[in-house]
């Protein structure tokens, strides 16, 4: 273990979960007996609110403090990616999280002083992930690198010359509420027709709950454990099958998705778009049609441009490892100007 360079708390607030661990510039987790230190802890975002999540942070991040193979000396900055709209020059959520009531109540950098006596950056839990993708992932050498991540909600990133672009209000790239169809009723945001309202976890089981009762025989229902709330795991698997019910449906989300996707592919003009969240774990029987579906939905389809569509590489702790590299880069500039 490095024993004389930077490390970062690096947190990931979550809708169910915080997650934290010790990051160095290059996206290394700090290791005990040769395994990466994760801590969790689950808790009722909706229900427990901004007082527990910052309860769970504090406690995360004295539990990493204690890590005997980085010294606390070497702890120069605490990075924090969350759900939301982020003023990231002050370090407070503007727009609240859909998961956790609260947050703009949380000074991030005041609590990360007093807490641990380090600043402190907050930023969007995809922008970090994005960050993390394009320098130490599936992005690398890529300029620039978009992400997406698929899951409670449908969040994006946008990395340009190593940078995160944060747009003038700091909610660039939100592509879960990029309109796909503008008679397609109101978004949980308040919005018209957004991505986000068919390509949310809830929404597709919801969904897939009401394709069980029209169509009972389908594989669908066979693959849910609780055939009244199936998981979106039981659509991917029923279509693996070659399920019509589950195909129709799969077939019709991912036009959405390429259609979101075009979008932002022909305006930003991406070499890569990285792709992650709990929805994608499903691989191939997600990537292959939306790869196929996506010239259609691109600017000058016959020209020579696409982008390549991959699969994120850094798993669930993407955001930690984006946040705590992102503050390490903010403290060095802080430290040089």
């Amino acid at each position: 273990m490095d024993n004389e360079s930077p490390w970062a708390l690096g947190l990931d607030i979550g809708g169910t979960k915080i997650v934290g661990g010790l990051v160095n510039a290059r996206g290394e987790l700090a290791t005990v007996h040769g395994k990466p230190i994760i801590i969790r802890y689950e808790y009722d975002g909706m229900t427990e609110g901004s007082s527990r999540a910052q309860e769970l942070l504090v406690r995360i991040g004295q539990e990493l403090l204690a890590v005997p193979t980085v010294s606390q000396a070497q702890i120069s900055a605490v990075g924090i990616g969350v759900a939301g709209t982020v003023d990231f020059t002050q370090g407070r959520v503007v727009i609240d999280s859909a998961n956790v009531p609260g947050m703009e109540e949380i000074d991030f950098p005041t609590l990360c002083i007093e807490q641990f006596g380090v600043p402190g950056y907050a930023d969007n839990d995809v922008n970090c992930a994005a960050y993390a993708e394009a320098h130490f992932g599936a992005g690398r050498g890529c300029n620039p690198v978009f992400c997406a991540t698929l899951g409670a909600g449908v969040g994006g990133g946008l990395i340009v010359a190593g940078q995160v672009y944060r747009g003038f209000f700091g909610s660039a790239m939100e592509i879960g509420h990029t309109v796909v169809n503008y008679q397609g009723g109101p978004c949980p945001c308040g919005g018209t027709g957004h991505l986000e309202k068919w390509f949310a976890t809830a929404a597709i089981e919801k969904r897939l709950a009401q394709a069980i009762q029209q169509h009972p025989n389908c594989l669908i229902g066979q693959y849910s454990a609780i055939v009244q709330r199936p998981r979106v795991e039981a659509l991917f698997a029923a279509v693996r099958d070659n399920d019509p019910v589950a195909q129709s449906i799969l077939d019709d989300l991912l036009e959405m998705l390429a259609a979101a996707l075009g979008t932002v592919s022909s305006l930003l003009v991406p070499e890569v778009v990285v792709i992650g969240g709990g929805i994608a774990q499903a691989g191939e029987v997600l990537f292959a049609p939306l790869r196929a579906k996506l010239p259609k939905y691109i600017a000058y389809p016959s020209g020579a441009y696409l982008p390549a569509i991959v699969p994120a590489a850094l798993g669930p702790e993407a955001t930690l490892i984006g946040a705590g590299a992102l503050a390490l880069a903010e403290r060095g500039k802080a430290k040089s100007s």
